[in-house]
């Protein structure tokens, strides 16, 4: 409890700050209204960093330029928790339209915060997007369910899908390939394009073989990985949090669970992944700054990637890992948020305007992919993005950038690439992932990751806290029913 108290108001202090330095506007205000002469002003709000600030001001001014009777104002938060810490803290007065997590959806859609403007957007609206991008900002006020349904509203559209994959330094992995094989047995080679294959995921066992074979070469404070997405491990071994995606039943305790994060485990163990608290830089960094060979990413990081990386080295995509157990599939991460409208907004039509002009308009997804911000939302743009053939992305990498699209459509070749949105979007609070995630880092079982120096026996570990998690997740279902 005292750690939660803590994260709580180092949260509302970053919501303060983030607050104090983004300015209200007119009337110190971040609500929209008519003017006399019939001119609807709209409030837009989101968040991240400054270059993704800059992709959507692009956006904006082009909208407001096309426009006489509808004009947007952006308010940009570069703190995430403090702008997700401040929305919380407006309750119902919410700005006019904002993005908003899909983690945070459920909890603001069920308490009445977000305007339904499904009659406000066609089928023919809805076809040009994919199915999974926008059925999860679809809700059922009855049975609190989301999703497609014949009673469902539609309470946003998708900002972005963020579906990740692996992303590898070509030239480190070349570099650290050829000198094993130097020396390796003919029947012990490592074969470069099977590592590099982005149509056939490799397996948890394949790529465990490879970094025991590499992490040797890889000399002080270099690493084969440099981080690995844990709920991308868990979907991708036949596995979730809780059976279905209603979130009613905890199951961290089935075998393709407990495999899942063994695997996780395994790259620790074998230090073919940095133990936590032994680099002074991120994962993130680690990988851009040429330390490892392998991360992951999501199309929203292309741009600081781009930044990041420049000419030191070519990097590319391939799939995330898929598991071993019987049934599995690369099933990897998505993040994603919604554009939603406020139930109470005064100009809320108008704010669905700009919304779907932001979704749905060619130029405006376009103008995002090409600055290294998403995937496109539209589906006719899949082709071109992937092939790049208007030559509109300012750099080419990563040239294998369709693995992203194959995460939200299926591979068309393989079908053994998908994606699923993040755990917590099912369920009305993250607090049971947050504790889950707390108790494997640390406790008297030990660490899942050694952190402490004691690894933990996951299967044990596990079998022992189900019966938490399930505590966690009916209280977390109580808020809705």
């Amino acid at each position: 409890m005292k750690k939660f108290i803590s994260f709580l108001m180092s949260a509302l202090l970053l919501a303060g700050m983030a607050f104090g330095l983004s300015g209200c506007g007119k009337d110190n205000s971040y609500n929209g209204y008519v003017d006399e002469d019939g001119v609807a002003h709209v409030v837009f709000m989101g968040r991240d960093v400054e270059t993704e600030k800059a992709n959507y001001q692009r956006v904006v001014d082009k909208f407001n330029a096309s426009q006489k009777k509808i004009k947007v104002r952006l308010e940009w938060f570069t703190n995430s928790q403090g702008y997700n810490t401040m929305l919380d803290g407006l309750g119902k007065n919410l700005p006019d339209c904002l993005m908003l997590s899909n983690a945070m959806f459920l909890r603001y859609v069920s308490a009445g915060k977000l305007y339904d403007y499904k009659d406000r957007v066609t089928q023919d609206d809805l076809d040009c997007l994919y199915e999974q991008g926008y059925s999860a900002y679809c809700y059922d006020p009855e049975t609190h369910a989301l999703g497609l349904g014949e009673n469902a509203g539609l309470y946003g559209l998708p900002k972005d899908m963020g579906p990740i994959a692996m992303c590898y330094n070509a030239k480190l992995l070349t570099e650290k390939v050829n000198a094993y094989n130097a020396t390796a047995a003919e029947a012990d080679k490592i074969d470069y394009a099977r590592v590099t294959d982005p149509k056939n995921p490799m397996k948890f066992s394949e790529f465990l073989a490879l970094g025991k074979k590499l992490q040797p070469l890889m000399g002080k404070d270099y690493y084969v990985c440099s981080g690995y997405d844990l709920q991308s491990a868990v979907y991708s071994n036949n596995a979730n949090f809780y059976t279905g995606d209603t979130a009613t039943t905890a199951s961290v305790n089935t075998d393709n669970f407990i495999g899942a994060i063994e695997f996780m485990q395994d790259l620790y163990k074998y230090n073919i992944v940095p133990n936590a608290g032994t680099i002074s830089s991120g994962a993130a960094e680690l990988f851009t700054s040429g330390y490892s060979i392998f991360f992951y990413a999501g199309p929203w990081q292309t741009k600081d990637f781009w930044a990041a990386i420049g000419d030191s080295f070519t990097w590319d995509l391939v799939p995330m890992l898929c598991g071993d157990a019987e049934g599995s599939v690369s099933t990897c991460y998505m993040g994603g948020m919604a554009l939603c409208a406020s139930a109470n907004s005064a100009v809320k039509d108008y704010a669905v305007e700009f919304l779907k002009y932001v979704a749905l308009d060619m130029d405006a997804q376009r103008s995002l992919y090409s600055n290294g911000q998403c995937i496109p939302n539209l589906v006719d743009l899949a082709d071109e993005y992937a092939n790049n053939s208007e030559n509109l992305l300012s750099r080419p990498e990563p040239a294998n950038r369709g693995v992203w699209l194959d995460c939200i459509n299926g591979s068309s070749e393989t079908d053994k690439v998908s994606g699923r949105y993040r755990a917590e979007a099912n369920t009305y609070n993250e607090n049971w992932y947050s504790f889950l995630t707390s108790y494997m880092s640390e406790g008297d079982h030990g660490s899942f990751w050694g952190s402490n120096g004691k690894f933990a026996n996951v299967r044990e570990a596990l079998t022992a806290y189900n019966a938490q998690l399930q505590q966690d997740l009916d209280e977390a279902r109580s808020y809705l029913d």
